[in-house]
């Protein structure tokens, strides 16, 4: 398995199956998408981009499968001014799961459909994509309440980053 360092330094990834630094990312439409074709959940890891989590700046960045190259990366932080869930209730709806989820809903049932999948594990969060994609905000999903954000960062020079 592949090894990322995040923008803050700290490697991610490793030899670890499932990897905690790695969480798989699906727009709502997608997944209704794929529940409405009756697809096996196995083929959801079919996928353009894989998505680390930092565990230690919270980040999370994001790869092209094909090549591993950086796409882009996503800060969390905590606004004290924030729009509530209600008004941004009608942007692009993101599911997040962690990939050792993954790997228990295989091992319990390799045959599970992705609708069976969605009601066992659903997600931990409501989240919100911007229209332009700069922005996340993620809420509680019992109370909808905001828990932080997720801001696009600048895309980096690689040249000038310390190795």
């Amino acid at each position: 398995m592949a090894v990322l360092l995040c923008l803050c330094g700290e490697p991610m990834g490793g030899s670890q199956v499932p990897c905690d630094s790695i969480v798989e990312i699906y727009t709502k439409e997608a997944i209704d998408s794929e529940i409405a074709n009756d697809t096996d959940f196995v083929d959801l890891w079919d996928k353009n981009y894989t998505y680390w989590y930092c565990p230690r700046c919270k980040r999370l960045t994001i790869t092209e499968d094909s090549t591993r190259h950086y796409y882009r990366s996503y800060s969390r932080i905590h606004e004290n001014e924030h729009p509530s869930f209600e008004e941004v209730a009608s942007w692009q709806e993101i599911l997040f799961y962690r990939d050792r989820e993954f790997y228990d809903a295989v091992e319990e049932n390799d045959k599970i459909k992705v609708g069976e999948f969605v009601h066992k594990y659903p997600s931990r969060y409501l989240v919100r994509l911007s229209p332009d994609e700069t922005k996340a905000f993620v809420f509680a999903p019992q109370d909808k309440a905001y828990l932080f954000t997720y801001v696009l960062d600048p895309k980096p020079d690689f040249d000038k980053l310390e190795r």
